[in-house]
């Protein structure tokens, strides 16, 4: 399974330190709902309670295209996210693109931006 699926599949189940186990420690998050880049486990960890803590929070790939640069491999497309806010469903569409690149820990996220689809 490729990393993007892994990754959803993972944000799904609601566990922060297993999405935490896809990222290298030294891994960059350009956030969806964060306005500075953010990287390490720690700045990653912080970002992910306030972003797991949405009620219901689901989402599925939409569309993916692979590419291989050297030992890394990068993923980009859309996804789309389902929670409720305000106790009232909400759907975001967003676009990614994460960097994998191989680690002593096996394959990790080393770079990974998402952001809303303009409407």
């Amino acid at each position: 399974m490729s990393m993007p699926y892994t990754w959803m599949r993972t944000l799904s189940a609601g566990s922060i330190p297993a999405v935490l186990r896809l990222y290298a420690p030294y891994a960059v998050l350009v956030a969806t709902y964060n306005t500075e880049p953010l990287m390490g486990h720690q700045q990653l960890k912080e970002y992910f309670k306030m972003f797991m803590g949405n009620k219901g929070l689901h989402g599925q790939i939409d569309s993916m295209i692979t590419q291989k640069v050297g030992a890394a491999t990068v993923y980009s497309g859309l996804y789309t996210f389902r929670f409720k806010e305000k106790g009232k469903p909400k759907t975001v569409k967003a676009r990614y693109t994460y960097v994998v690149a191989p680690t002593p820990q096996g394959p990790r996220i080393v770079t990974h931006h998402s952001s809303e689809v303009p409407e």
